[in-house]
């Protein structure tokens, strides 16, 4: 079966690209032109345009860790890498080459309004909340980007490095439908962030990952950790600690933190929020 990457849309639309996750097609697409050739100034704008693109989606996505499956792939690279050659024919899957009903893109997410914060100290997602963070960590930001979830919010704090980098913590509410359980959750969660845009600009290598069960008082959950590594000539932090934590409650939530593997200081941080969830039902 072919690898996932990005191969001709099976719809045969022209210039049209749709992300193989390895066993099916998502809804993934993307529009990609020829390969670039020397054209002269016509050429040099088209790449300027698509540098200011790259680097806006860098700047907003940002630093964003996670954690991924009990098995994940030793070594991946971002969404999209216009360094790689592109493939000139579609995979040939074993079983179906277009899947039916909605493919399970990594992407889903609920774009919609979380409710209002409630002034207590604390940074919610549904029942689920942390102790808020102080010092240089920003105040909770409403803000859904993590791959299944909805009703999140966000701290984050900016990383003095050359891209746009960031060590956050969020909360919010899980939106998988069937809910496989908080293990099978957490997996997929960081296969998702690994093979998604959270990390376009870097080619990530999972090094360390486990999972083990906890209790939130009287709630199951489900907390995996995870060491990314990677290399870029403009980011001083050659890695990311990731924990994802899905939590059972009703309804299903989840913990998630990313913070480079270097800054021991924000991890202490961090591992104190983890130890402050509580779940109000």
């Amino acid at each position: 079966m072919p690898s996932a990457g990005w191969y001709p849309d099976p719809d045969q639309t022209p210039g049209r690209y749709r992300y193989w996750d390895g066993s099916a097609w998502t809804d993934r697409t993307r529009l990609i032109g020829p390969r670039r050739r020397r054209r002269g100034p016509v050429v040099a704008v088209l790449v300027l345009a698509v540098v200011a693109v790259v680097i806006t989606a860098l700047v907003i996505r940002s630093h964003r860790a996670a954690v991924a499956d009990s098995d994940p792939p030793p070594s991946t690279s971002s969404a999209w890498d216009d360094s790689s050659p592109l493939p000139t024919t579609s995979p040939t899957p074993s079983v179906q080459p277009v899947p039916t009903g909605h493919p399970e893109a990594c992407e889903q997410y609920d774009a919609s309004q979380p409710p209002a914060e409630p002034e207590d100290g604390r940074v919610h997602g549904g029942p689920l909340s942390f102790a808020e963070l102080g010092g240089n960590w920003g105040k909770p930001v409403a803000l859904n980007r993590f791959p299944f979830s909805k009703d999140s919010y966000v701290q984050s704090q900016d990383m003095h490095e050359e891209l746009g980098w960031q060590a956050s913590a969020e909360v919010g509410v899980n939106t998988m439908r069937p809910f496989p359980g908080a293990d099978q959750a957490t997996a997929r969660l960081l296969q998702c962030l690994v093979t998604s845009d959270f990390y376009a600009s870097v080619h990530v290598k999972v090094t360390e990952n486990s999972s083990r069960p906890i209790m939130i008082g009287d709630t199951k959950a489900v907390q995996r950790d995870a060491l990314l590594r990677f290399h870029h000539p403009q980011l001083k932090t050659t890695g990311s600690r990731i924990r994802i934590i899905v939590v059972e409650s009703d309804p299903v939530t989840y913990y998630f933190d990313a913070v480079p593997m270097e800054r021991t200081d924000l991890i202490k941080q961090l591992d104190r929020a983890t130890s402050s969830l509580r779940v109000d039902n």
